[in-house]
Order: C-alpha cells, then structure tokens, then sequence
C-alpha cells in the first residue's frame, strides 16, 4: 500500500513537471518550428556590361632605371658625381686606375708612328713588295693603337642615359669586378644593383608577372590603375610599356612581365614597393552575366552555380566568357531573370534534381 501511494506521487510530480514544461517552453519550440526558413542571398542573371581586367602584382622602379659598372675590373679612383645629382648622357662618373691602360696606349702610339715612318721610307723607295710590307705593319700598328684607346676608355665609366644619381655603392680605393650596363632584368636574381643607378626619383614603372591567359590579352597602350600597398588609396593611372616576349617558368606555369608606366610623379614612390597593376583589356557589353562569387567547381571540374527555385537550389552546370572584378559572362546554361546562390552550397546540393 505504501509502494502505490509513493508511486502514485512520483507519476504526479513527474507529470506537474511535463505540463511545466509544456507550458513554459511550448511556444518557444512551436515558433522555431513554425518559423519560415531565411532564403540565401541571391541574385538575378541579367544582361550588363562591365570591363574585363588583367591583374599582377609586382615592384615598382624608377623610370629609365639602369644599373651602370665598369666594363672592366680595376681600383677605383675617382667618383665624379653624388647621390642626388642630375647627369646628362656620356658624362664621365667615376674613373679607374688607368696606368696600364696608359703606358699600352703609348706603346701603341710609338708602333703607329713607326709604322707610318716606314710607309713613308717605302713609298720614296718605289718598291711594291716593300710598300706592301710597310702597309701591312701599319694596319697591324693601327689595330693595336684601337685596342689600346679602348682599354684606356673602359676605365671611365660614363652615364648611359640622363637622369638622377640614385645610388653609389662603392667608394674612391675600392677594387671592382666587371660588370654589365643597363637595365636590370626582371625575375633575374642579382646581389648587385651596380656601381652606380641612375634614374628617375619622381616617376617610376611598374614589372608586374602576368599570367598566359591575360597576357593574351595584354598590348602596349592599354590603360589602367596601379594600387600601391604602401599608399592605401592612390590608385594613379598607368599604361603598358612594354611585354616581355619570352615567357618566365612560376611554379612550372609560364608568366610574362610587362611594364606599365605610371601616369604621374608622386613624391612618396619608392623604389621596390610592392603595387597591383589593373589593366582594361577589354569590355564586356551587353552580356549575360552573374556575380563571380556565385560559380564554383564540382568533382569533375566542370563550372557551376547553385540555382534557387521554389525555395530549393539546383546545381547547374554552366559555360563562361569574359571575366571581370565582379561579374562573369555566362554563354550557356543559365537564361536571364533566374536567380543563383551567391555563396553557393556547392557540391552538397550538385547531384540535386533541376526543378521542373
């Protein structure tokens, strides 16, 4: 009897409990059951226009940038000239010990002026075969006397182009190597950025690695922005320069650099910031066209998007045609007025049956 009377009493409070329960939390379960499911963002395939870019990163450089060294090796003697300072082309800037350089020219010069002696003895003669002879010795003395000036020019190392002193990087007394003039090669891995620098301190260049696809694209004269990672929001104009004819192997995929001028001088550039390069190569108009975001890949790498239709999504496979900062032109799969995920759920949903 005691048993089914505290039996009697738990079934009592145990049920007090539930109808607690299903008082208090009742409406709370029956509005999140009830409450209409949040559609995806979506947007509406629809016909537009919009510019197609290229887009690379790379450095920036001063304008007819060049790295200049002594054709030769030897001791420095002189420096000429200082960061800073404008020089106009052939100017000498700097000068190598020369004392070898001088006493060959001598040598040469007293072999010349023999040789000419001879000549002139053998002409007042009248004798071919020695006349011939003597010809012979000055041509021999002439070449040697060539040689010898351009040994003694080498040791002066003169300004390929005008333009700025941007960098010395030696001093009067240093032993040099022989090294090359000019401009510096893109990609190329080089300790050095030579004796001397010359360039331009206010407008610079862009070498950006574009990849093969939008260098197909790419011609000289095309226009765009270049955006600075130093100098959050100047975006100065530029236009391609020049496109490097022979590809550069990036993780075993061929890339080619082009230059891109930058369209104003700007005191806060420098030398080696790192800077994005939008270039126009092409417009988009009048296409069918969604947001980029909404495409994605499925196993077979084939191009899709996620349509959304009597509040369900349908993978659908799509083809694509221009490309441009936010919109992708689709050429077959979609038609106009539907609507896509823009973060699709991708392949969850790819093998989800298309609405009818």
């Amino acid at each position: 009897m005691k048993r089914q009377t505290l039996l009697r009493r738990l079934l009592i409070g145990a049920g007090v409990v539930v109808v607690v329960a299903i008082v208090v939390l009742g409406p709370l379960l029956l509005s999140r059951l009830t409450k209409p499911q949040r559609e995806p963002a979506l947007a509406t395939v629809e016909r537009q226009s919009f510019p197609v870019v290229a887009r690379a990163s790379g450095v920036l450089q001063p304008a007819q940038y060049m790295h200049v060294n002594f054709g030769i090796a030897g001791q420095v003697t002189a420096i000429y000239v200082q960061v800073g300072q404008e020089v106009a082309k052939g100017q000498v800037l700097a000068k190598l010990d020369d004392l070898r350089q001088q006493a060959a020219l001598k040598a040469a010069n007293a072999l010349f002026n023999s040789g000419e002696q001879v000549l002139a003895v053998a002409e007042a003669s009248g004798s071919n075969a020695a006349i011939a002879s003597a010809k012979s010795q000055v041509a021999s003395a002439y070449l040697a006397l060539v040689i010898a000036g351009q040994g003694e020019a080498a040791t002066s190392l003169l300004a390929p182009e005008s333009g700025t002193i941007l960098t010395l990087n030696g001093a009067a007394g240093d032993v040099v190597s022989a090294g090359d003039t000019g401009p510096p090669v893109p990609g190329a891995t080089n300790g050095s950025e030579g004796f001397i620098t010359i360039g331009s301190p206010a407008n610079f260049v862009v070498w950006a690695l574009f990849s093969e696809s939008d260098t197909a694209q790419l011609r000289v004269g095309q226009t765009g922005t270049v955006s600075v990672t130093a100098l959050p929001g100047f975006n100065p104009p530029c236009k391609v320069a020049f496109i490097a004819p022979s590809a550069t192997q990036v993780n075993g995929l061929p890339e080619y650099y082009a230059e891109s001028t930058i369209g104003v001088p700007y005191p806060g550039l420098r030398n080696g910031y790192v800077a994005t390069v939008n270039i126009d190569v092409a417009e988009a108009t009048d296409v069918l066209a969604v947001p980029t975001q909404a495409l994605f890949s499925n196993a077979n790498g084939a191009l899709q998007v996620d349509v959304w239709s009597n509040n369900a999504a349908y993978a659908t496979t799509v083809t694509v045609g221009l490309t441009g900062d936010k919109l992708t032109q689709i050429t077959s799969g979609l038609q106009a007025g539907e609507q896509v995920i823009l973060s699709p759920l991708g392949q969850i949903l790819s093998s989800s049956p298309s609405p009818t």
